[in-house]
């Protein structure tokens, strides 16, 4: 065998190789891909009335913290659940803002991620809804804060906040 055709065989093994590592790598891509994890859910909730005075209130329920077991590269969606409520009646009444608010903290990520939604009302009307946010490819150990805020205000406000640490393990 010529030299030329051992480097041509050479050439070829070396290829054969390569094309094999690079299979394998897209097969555990494939095998070792993101899991979307659901996080602890987060509900809250505000309501306005005028009966038998006018009052208001809002609240949001503790978020669960602690460990949260995790694999490097998994996602994790986090759910704030709502609801509204106006029950006033009468003339002229005085229109009440009902604000909900959920923000992530990833100690991997800078800024904060936020997403936010308001309801007006105007006496005898109610509602609910859900936000979400989803935190992309965690790296463990790493701390996620979760604060999910409901306010009303107009004719009178209240206010409430409550926040969560997921420490990832």
């Amino acid at each position: 065998m010529s030299q030329g055709e051992e480097m041509a065989r050479g050439m070829r093994s070396v290829g054969g190789v390569c094309l094999g590592l690079a299979a394998l790598a897209l097969l555990l891509a494939g095998v070792v891909s993101a899991t979307l994890i659901i996080g602890p859910v987060t509900t809250g909730s505000t309501s306005i009335w005028n009966f038998p005075s006018t009052g208001c209130s809002a609240s949001v329920t503790p978020i669960a913290s602690g460990n949260f077991p995790v694999n490097n590269g998994d996602d994790i969606k986090f759910y704030y659940n709502f609801t509204y409520s106006d029950t006033r009646s009468g003339p002229n009444l005085q229109v009440a803002h009902h604000y909900f608010n959920m923000t992530i903290a990833y100690s991997r990520a800078s800024g904060d991620q936020f997403t936010f939604n308001t309801y007006d009302t105007q006496g005898t009307s109610s509602g609910s809804d859900s936000l979400n946010l989803t935190v992309y490819n965690v790296l463990k150990p790493a701390t996620i804060y979760v604060t999910g805020i409901a306010q009303v205000s107009g004719a009178c406000s209240a206010y409430d906040a409550e926040t969560g640490v997921l420490t990832l393990v």
